[in-house]
């Protein structure tokens, strides 16, 4: 919702030049409303929910604007918008290209909260990144939807660094979409250009990560696939100009 049009449609160009996937956190989320709730000690729960049906609105709208310049890859933390969204795209009022990733802020701990949350709708889920091997296999075995897993996260998702375990996760929870935050880094939401040096360098270093966390997969002998750009199932941008 803070990128203007313009900005959208050039993300869409770029990504579909390169089959790359451009996945937007939709907004407004209760972090940011009048209410306190999410910013209590105990509110980080809350973050990501919508507060009454006209925050349901706005977030509809969000999805709508980023849609027509292309967007096709949206976040979820609400449970009530993943439902409203899916039931919207199966009666044909938002493209059937669009991907529903339900975000980290709404991770599910067990099976059968994963199998809620794929009933409501999500193309993917993000699970937490605490969760042990054993864990994650359990989420597997009652479901086929890619598990997104951030192997590294910042400090305030429990600053997690588990790149180097990146293979032994793939082999339990494939298809999986292996995920970097970035531990001691400083917070950028909402972002722009106050922060742009900040976000480079933040981004650099992501994939920096991700380079190394690529050797640790190599040197584990496991006979892994990794996909390349393009690849099914992705939220590619369909730009419309």
């Amino acid at each position: 919702m803070l990128q203007s049009e313009a900005e959208l449609a050039e993300m869409s160009r770029i990504a579909a030049d390169n089959g790359i996937e451009v996945s937007l956190f939709v907004g407004p989320r209760e972090e940011w409303d009048t209410g306190r709730a999410a910013a209590s000690a105990d509110g980080g729960m809350f973050a990501g929910r919508l507060r009454g049906t006209r925050q349901l609105r706005y977030a509809v709208d969000d999805i709508l604007r980023a849609s027509e310049q292309g967007i096709r890859g949206f976040l979820i933390a609400d449970p009530g918008l993943l439902q409203l969204v899916s039931e919207m795209q199966a009666a044909g009022q938002l493209p059937a290209s669009i991907v529903w990733k339900v975000s980290a802020v709404l991770a599910p701990s067990n099976p059968l909260a994963f199998g809620v949350l794929e009933r409501l709708g999500g193309s993917t889920v993000n699970v937490p990144s605490d969760l042990t091997l054993g864990q994650i296999a359990e989420m597997r075995a009652v479901s086929e939807l890619p598990i997104d897993l951030y192997v590294e996260t910042p400090d305030a998702m429990g600053g997690v660094v588990r790149g180097h375990e990146a293979a032994d996760l793939i082999a339990v929870a494939a298809p999986m979409y292996v995920k970097f935050g970035l531990r001691n880094s400083r917070l950028l939401y909402p972002s722009g250009l106050h922060l742009a040096a900040d976000a480079t360098a933040i981004a650099r270093e992501k994939v920096r990560r991700a380079q190394i966390a690529l050797e640790w997969i190599a040197r584990s002998g496991l006979a892994l696939c990794q996909s390349g750009p393009g690849a099914p199932g992705l939220g590619i941008p369909e730009p419309t100009r």
